[in-house]
C-alpha cells in the first residue's frame, strides 16, 4: 500500500482496519509513503502499529516519487513471495486474502489473481457501481488488447514474476495495466476470482482525474508503448487510440454519462 500527504486520515484508517481483520491475515504489511504525510496521518499510522497483529512495515521516502516507483520501492521490501495490493482508501471484504491465497496455491500456473470490485462516494453501505470482469486467462488476456483486465487495488500476485517482468515502472494512470501487459508478455497468465473482494471508494473526482489532454497524451503514450511492445497491432491502436482519447478530451457531464453507462453494463 501507498500513503501520500493528500489522502484522508479517516479512509487510511479504514482500509488498514479492514486488512487487520481478515479471516486470513498478512503475515506483513508494507506501507510505503510516499513523501511527508500530515500529522494526521502520520498519527493513524502510529495507532495501526500500535495495535496490528500483522507485521507493519513503514518505508518513508524523502519526497513524493509517485505511485509506480512508490509500488517497486515497497515491494523490494516484501519478505513473502505472495503479495497482495491495496489502496489507501479502500475496504477489503472479511474474505478477500483468503480466497485469494487459495486460489494461487490451487493454480500453480496463473501469477496473478484479481476479482471484481463494487464502488461507492460516501456511504460504503450505498453501492452505486460494480466493475466486472473476464476470469479465465484465455479471456483476459484478449481484454488486455483494448482494456485494463484487472482491478489493481484487488489483485495478488507471485513476487517472483512480477519482478521478472521488471516490476512497478512509471507510468502516470498506467502503472499496472503497464505491468499486466508485461507479464502477458512474458506467458504469465492472470485470472480473476467472479466475486466482489473489494469495496471502491470511486466517485466524481474519480471522472475528473480521467478527463483532461494531460491524461489523453498520456495514454496516446501508453497504446504507443504496448503496440511498440508487440502487444497490439496497428489496427488496435488506431481503434483503441480514437475510441478511449475522444471519452478523455469530452466535458466532465457527458464523461459522467458515457462512465454510468459502461457501469450499467458491467452488471
Amino acid at each position: 500500500m501507498s500513503v501520500y500527504s493528500r489522502e484522508t486520515p479517516a479512509f487510511l484508517d479504514r482500509a488498514l482496519n479492514s486488512i487487520q481483520s481478515q479471516t486470513c491475515p498478512p503475515s506483513e504489511i508494507v506501507l510505503v509513503k510516499d513523501g511527508p504525510l500530515t500529522i494526521e496521518l502520520d498519527t493513524v499510522i502510529e495507532a495501526q502499529q500500535r495495535k496490528t497483529q500483522s507485521k507493519l512495515v513503514v518505508v518513508e521516502l524523502d519526497r513524493n516519487v509517485g505511485l509506480g516507483i512508490a509500488l517497486q520501492t515497497g515491494l523490494s521490501q516484501c519478505s513473502f513471495p505472495i503479495v497482495a495490493r491495496m489502496d489507501s482508501d479502500d475496504i477489503a471484504a472479511r474474505s478477500r486474502c483468503e480466497l485469494q491465497l487459495r486460489f494461487l496455491q490451487q493454480n500453480p500456473h496463473v501469477d496473478v489473481v484479481g476479482s471484481w470490485i463494487t464502488e461507492f462516494e460516501n456511504d460504503e453501505a450505498n453501492i452505486y457501481a460494480r466493475r466486472i470482469l473476464p476470469t479465465e486467462p484465455v479471456d483476459i488476456a484478449n481484454f488486455a488488447k483494448s482494456r485494463n483486465p484487472l482491478n489493481h487495488m484487488t489483485v495478488m500476485f507471485r513476487k517472483a514474476s512480477v519482478l521478472v517482468a521488471g516490476g512497478y515502472k512509471t507510468f502516470y494512470g498506467f502503472e499496472d495495466y503497464y505491468l499486466w501487459v508485461r507479464l502477458l508478455l512474458n506467458g504469465s497468465q492472470i485470472a480473476n476470482i467472479p466475486e466482489y473482494l473489494v469495496n471502491v471508494r470511486a466517485g466524481e473526482e474519480q471522472i475528473l482525474r480521467r478527463g483532461s489532454l494531460t491524461y489523453a497524451l498520456t495514454e496516446l503514450k501508453f497504446q504507443r508503448e504496448i503496440l511498440r511492445l508487440g502487444f497490439t497491432n496497428l489496427f488496435e491502436f488506431v481503434v483503441n487510440s480514437t475510441l478511449r482519447l475522444g471519452v478523455r478530451i469530452v466535458p466532465k457531464t457527458l464523461r459522467r454519462m458515457i462512465y454510468a453507462e459502461i457501469r450499467r453494463m458491467s452488471g
